[in-house]
């Protein structure tokens, strides 16, 4: 019996493993140019150099957090793969959360 549940769960692991994604269903939510299907502060949030970038100064500091809701509709499950650079401050990143208002 122990035989054949390993090779059941060799067999699922290698059906699984083979499986790829539908690349038809893959929408990237990024654009590379600008926000569009983004909500957040314009004097935060902005694209430089094909990047998504969150700004801001000691002379213009946010008075609370702010973040940068995407608006394009309920993803399903998702890959997020991102790289930043966080500079003199603390940053994250959320999902699958609620927009309270205000950004």
């Amino acid at each position: 019996m122990r035989k054949h549940l390993l090779a059941l769960a060799a067999i699922l692991l290698i059906c699984g493993l083979g499986a790829a994604p539908d690349s038809s269903a893959v929408k990237d939510l990024f654009n590379g140019k600008d926000l569009t299907g983004w909500e957040g502060d314009p004097d935060v949030w902005s694209v430089q150099d094909g990047v998504i970038t969150g700004h801001t100064t000691a002379e213009k500091p946010v008075k609370h957090n702010t973040f940068l809701i995407w608006t394009g509709g309920t993803v399903g499950d998702f890959e997020l793969h991102a790289m930043f650079k966080i500079t003199g401050g603390y940053s994250g990143i959320q999902y699958r959360s609620k927009d309270l208002g205000d950004h």
